[in-house]
């Protein structure tokens, strides 16, 4: 049976992990976004280009997360972008609750998946150590990224 990977975030950088994973047919994918239509016109433009650039692998794009169940990986890109005046501080606790929800949604639906954050502000101030992250029950190996 395949690897499915699921990229929480169709933005430039999902988008872009999207392509690496699919051209190298490392698993099926599937892409998560709040902006509806997003991840399901990315995950379309992707898999039809795979006759294109020659790769065979299924890639889907959904608003929820019950398409992402029993992911093998999942990668968090997800966030909000900073602003102009934002500083780090206030994109950290932008970027907390959306983390935390793709988090929370990660465990519900692919409880033995490794979660790697990609996010930059993650990366930054260490969000993925966050303590009150209730889903942080699986051994520490289960989680990754830059901050851990």
């Amino acid at each position: 049976m395949r690897k499915k990977v699921t990229v929480v975030g169709a933005g430039n950088v999902g988008a872009n992990c999207a392509v690496r994973i699919a051209d190298k047919e490392l698993a099926d994918v599937v892409l998560v976004d709040v902006v509806e239509g997003v991840p399901q016109g990315k995950g379309l433009d992707l898999l039809q280009s795979g006759p294109v650039q020659g790769y065979d692998v299924n890639i889907t794009g959904a608003n929820d997360y019950e398409a992402t169940a029993n992911s093998d990986i999942v990668i968090i890109t997800a966030g909000v972008p900073r602003k102009p005046g934002m500083s780090r501080d206030d994109l950290l606790l932008a970027n907390y609750e959306v983390i935390k929800t793709a988090t929370v949604q990660v465990a519900k639906y692919s409880p033995d998946s490794i979660i790697n954050c990609r996010h930059q502000s993650a990366r930054r101030h260490g969000a993925g150590r966050v303590p009150d992250l209730e889903v942080q029950q699986e051994p520490r190996r289960r989680h990754g990224g830059h901050t851990g």
